[in-house]
């Protein structure tokens, strides 16, 4: 009964793989490096901020960052001038 029931199991196939549709990676590339060369690269030819949907991402993370930098600059600066709220 137990050899009969372990033969099953591994008669199964099990595949940790999803289909996740074509294989764009050499699409995106040629989209990203579009107009460059392998020696104008980095930062002579940057690749981020090429798609539409880039550029509110990176705003939004700069006013973050930005934000943190004021917030720490007034607490140092109620830290050392012994500022309490």
């Amino acid at each position: 009964m137990m050899i009969a029931r372990a033969t099953r199991r591994v008669g199964q196939v099990r595949t940790f793989m999803k289909d996740f549709g074509p294989n764009t990676v050499n699409e995106q590339q040629r989209f990203f490096q579009k107009g460059s060369t392998p020696y104008l690269r980095g930062d002579v030819d940057p690749t981020y901020l090429r798609k539409a949907s880039d550029k509110p991402l990176v705003g939004g993370f700069l006013v973050v960052a930005a934000g943190g930098w004021v917030f720490a600059g007034v607490s140092f600066y109620k830290m050392f001038n012994d500022i309490k709220n």
